[in-house]
């Protein structure tokens, strides 16, 4: 990918949002100065087992600013209902949040899923090691669903900080409860109960900033 000129309405609000080679989402100025690719290598070597490989980098042209994503992940289908996915990611980023020159994170993180047929259970930790110019600390999260799709999902996590970053803010202990009920196909209540840690947040190639949040959310949501 090599963009210049893509990216519609300057340097705040875009019209359009030009794709990622990054799967955490994450993009440097969205069409308007950005050089990158994505490389994925998919392989099973013994049966109910796959693996995956995946490199990928989005720059500036002068690559003052940057992402660069590596992923190493295996999935296995023990059986019909049972999956158990491991990996590491790695995340490198120069010059994405103010004042952080680069910030490098390695995520370890296991995912298990059980189907019970008329429900799924799903449960996952992740093992978050950051470094960037100013300090050196790790974040854990553990997360647990249960689902009957269509009808809902309910989620609790608790996500934490081994000590207080005063840059970021001065909390190190998110718990978080979420329960999302389809009312019909159109119709979707999510109802959020806990602390959010905030901060930067990357999805579709879109990075926004969000703040630190305790209390309750409702969100309803129709499809038109």
């Amino acid at each position: 990918m090599d963009y210049d000129t893509i990216g519609f309405g300057g340097t705040g609000y875009r019209y359009n949002e030009p794709p990622t080679p990054i799967k955490a989402g994450y993009s440097v100025n969205r069409g308007l100065d950005e050089k990158g690719l994505g490389i994925t290598i998919n392989a099973t070597p013994i049966e109910k087992l796959i693996g995956e490989l995946s490199y990928n980098e989005i720059k500036t042209h002068n690559k003052e600013q940057g992402v660069v994503e590596e992923i190493i992940k295996l999935t296995s289908h023990v059986n019909e209902n049972f999956e158990l996915i491991g990996g590491i990611e790695r995340l490198i980023e120069q010059g994405i949040e103010p004042g952080i020159e680069e910030k490098k994170q390695t995520k370890p993180n296991i995912d298990i899923t059980y189907n019970f047929t008329s429900f799924y259970v799903e449960a996952g930790y992740e093992h978050n090691f950051i470094t960037d110019n100013l300090n050196n600390y790790y974040e854990q999260t553990i997360a647990l669903s249960i689902g009957k799709p269509p009808q809902f999902v309910f989620s609790v996590q608790y996500e934490r900080r081994n000590r207080v970053i005063e840059y970021l803010n001065d909390e190190k202990d998110w718990p978080l409860a979420e329960l999302s009920i389809d009312l019909t196909e159109r119709h979707n209540l999510r109802i959020r109960v806990g602390a959010e840690k905030g901060g930067l947040v990357c999805s579709g190639g879109v990075c926004r900033y969000e703040e630190p949040f305790k209390g309750v959310k409702v969100v309803f949501t129709t499809i038109f």
